[in-house]
């Protein structure tokens, strides 16, 4: 028979890193000054806060073996009212008297680290195509000029089953071509790929193609002078881009390829753990290819790929030139953008709190049609102190620690080694779109009394020594690991 080491994880949630007045772990529902709190870090000998760095350091310095206790109280806002302020506890009953603690000993840590929440990026990749001197361009007259486009994401899987790909030509336009009759102007054949790209059934549903009215940003822009100004084209003014006569080489124009796609999102009052959110960009990618379906290389061709050294083709510039910009790389590219993840999102901080409380048997109720009736009498709804609301308010940091804990009377030598995972989340970004930082400072209320509010903005930040970064950076000391950030 074969065992196996335990692995448990637990989750707390704080907007409060610190009470501000030495509490008791039973006493975390309510401090000195009448304000909740949903725990922090505590002394293991009489259970007052470790509320700055410099208490850490002064503690756990002379015994290396000292320990301390993470705690919180249950996520739950459910309470029975009667308790006086001062006392710093309810009476007995409702979740709030639910405290859960893990003891943590410094020397049997043996990874800790953070993760600092992101906010997300959908992908800007550019295509672009310049024409050649006198009246020439990458593409002859007579040609049918296509380009591939390359959606690879969980949106284009779910929607499709595949990921998206499409090619589109210009439709057979051939009376653009100039007063040599050789070439095709660059504008009108960006144009009608731009257009048709725009008309797709498979793609134009993953792309953002609405007009900006800013050139720089616009999904369709000419420009006349190499690339120094441009000027937006309408969607609906695609069909009617002129055709020049004579062009140069500073003649040119840009597809702006925005993938993007809106999910359905259930409200507050519906929404179950086991919802769907996605938190993955769409990636994007191009190519022109000529009438035999092979890439196009009879003009240069540079490359500003996602995460790659920029390269190119190494073909002559006689003709024209092209450019693919997938990350905003500078140099003929503009306003690329390279995607980026969501980290921290709120929907999956709230799920792994339910499923940590879930242990606890603090079940979270839902898919049952009387599931809204239990949630009301079990005061789940609020889940804890954030509303649901906050799922899409807020963004979460986490402090994350690996604590192995060996059984040294144990004779069997079976599960000799257990460890534990601890993550707690903390509220770190506001107005997620424009991802306002929350000072990390703001969580260190000073241990006065003055402490007035729940949330991390009510103005009663402490000094940086005291913020929950530099007291993970002061347990990292003092257990001689390592931290990690991420």
């Amino acid at each position: 028979m074969a065992y196996f080491n335990h692995a448990f994880v637990k989750s707390f949630y704080t907007d409060r890193l610190m009470n501000n007045t030495a509490k008791k772990t039973q006493h975390l529902a309510i401090d000195g000054v009448a304000t909740s709190r949903l725990g922090g870090l505590f002394k293991s000998t009489d259970y007052s806060n470790i509320d700055n760095t410099t208490t850490l350091n002064a503690y756990a310095a002379a015994n290396s073996k000292n320990k301390f206790l993470i705690a919180t109280q249950s996520g739950r806002g459910s309470n029975l009212t009667g308790a006086a302020a001062s006392t710093g506890f309810q009476i007995h009953g409702g979740y709030d008297e639910s405290i859960k603690s893990k003891d943590i000993q410094m020397n049997f840590i043996n990874a800790l680290g953070a993760a600092t929440s992101a906010v997300g990026a959908g992908q800007t990749y550019e295509v672009m195509a310049f024409g050649g001197a006198s009246s020439t361009s990458c593409w002859p007259c007579g040609t049918d000029p296509m380009l591939r486009v390359d959606l690879k994401g969980s949106d284009a899987l779910r929607m499709l089953g595949h990921n998206a790909y499409r090619q589109v030509d210009i439709g057979g336009v051939c009376n653009c071509c100039g007063d040599d009759g050789d070439y095709i102007h660059p504008h009108k054949a960006m144009a009608m790929l731009a257009k048709n790209l725009s008309d797709d059934p498979i793609i134009s549903p993953l792309i953002n193609t609405e007009d900006t009215g800013v050139g720089t940003t616009a999904y369709f822009a000419t420009t006349t002078d190499g690339g120094s100004t441009w000027t937006q084209v309408a969607l609906a003014d695609l069909d009617t881009v002129a055709c020049g006569a004579t062009w140069d080489a500073n003649t040119g124009a840009v597809i702006r390829i925005k993938p993007g796609v809106v999910d359905t999102q259930w409200g507050n009052c519906s929404w179950n753990p086991t919802d769907y959110t996605n938190y993955e960009p769409l990636l994007a990618k191009a190519e022109f290819l000529d009438e035999s379906g092979n890439s196009c290389d009879i003009c240069k061709a540079t490359h500003h790929e996602l995460g790659a050294t920029t390269w190119n083709n190494g073909a002559p510039l006689t003709l024209g030139q092209f450019y693919y910009n997938g990350d905003g790389t500078t140099a003929g590219a503009l306003s690329g953008v390279a995607p980026a993840h969501v980290v921290g999102g709120g929907d999956n901080v709230f799920k792994d709190l339910i499923l940590s409380d879930s242990y606890m048997q603090n079940k979270y109720s839902f898919g049952a049609k009387d599931s809204s009736r239990f949630r009301e009498v079990e005061g789940a709804d609020t889940i804890f102190a954030p509303t649901l609301a906050d799922r899409h308010s807020y963004m979460y940091k986490m402090y994350f620690l690996t604590h192995s804990v060996p059984r040294f009377n144990n004779p069997t030598g079976v599960f000799d080694n257990d460890q534990y995972t601890y993550k707690i989340y903390v509220p770190e970004r506001q107005n997620i779109a424009a991802g306002t930082l929350i000072p990390n400072t703001s969580y260190a209320a000073p241990n006065d009394g003055t402490g007035t509010g729940v949330r991390p903005t009510d103005g009663n930040g402490g000094t940086a020594a005291d913020s929950w970064d530099n007291m993970w950076v002061q347990i990292a000391t003092n257990s001689g690991i390592a931290q990690t950030t991420i």
